[in-house]
């Protein structure tokens, strides 16, 4: 069985009723056409070290990491990549799962 792949994102969500309309709406389709399920979707967590604030964090799991590279340069994402920069500016991961 090979890795997963995931993507993590921190996001601060400074306009909420923006970023649903102008990329939830948008991502989850293209999630779902990719394979994806979201593991983590949480605007509370908690930094239990090093002091840092924290928006939403949001882990999605993907079958292989060039899975999830694939759902990042789909080009239908990359069309709204932009709404997402505007409305919940952050950082955004990709990491791959450890082998079983």
């Amino acid at each position: 069985m090979s890795a997963k792949g995931y993507l993590w994102a921190e996001l601060d969500i400074t306009d909420p009723e923006r970023f649903e309309a102008e990329y939830s709406v948008f991502v989850r389709p293209l999630l779902a056409r990719h394979g994806a399920k979201f593991v983590i979707v949480d605007d509370r967590p908690r930094a239990m070290e090093g002091g840092r604030r924290l928006g939403r964090v949001v882990l999605v799991e993907f079958a292989s990491p060039a899975a999830a590279q694939a759902f990042y340069d789909d080009p239908d994402y990359q069309a709204i990549i932009a709404a997402r920069q505007r409305w919940a500016p952050g950082h955004v991961y990709l990491a791959s799962g450890t082998d079983p």
